[in-house]
């Protein structure tokens, strides 16, 4: 869950839930066709808002998920994969 003000895009924390649990969801009948085929793809799903023009392609071209992790932080998209440090 993203904030999308844009006076509080920076500060805000985002929640992307870690690649293994992806994975481990990735078999659930609906999962995928709600939250991506694959990890890079839900990355730019929960991030979209938050995503300027161009961002998405870069992330996807990236060779691994640590890399595109990286590439979202390197936008200054605050993220975490801790649920209990948001505040719903």
């Amino acid at each position: 869950m993203c904030e999308s003000s844009v006076q509080r895009y920076q500060d805000d924390l985002c929640y992307l839930m870690t690649p293994e649990q992806f994975d481990s969801l990735s078999c659930v009948r609906g999962f995928n066709e709600m939250n991506g085929k694959d990890y890079k793809t839900h990355m730019t799903i929960i991030l979209e808002s938050r995503l300027k023009y161009g961002q998405i392609s870069e992330i996807m071209a990236t060779e691994t998920i640590e890399e595109a992790l990286s590439l979202v932080k390197s936008y200054g998209i605050n993220i975490t994969h801790n649920h209990e440090e948001i505040n719903f």
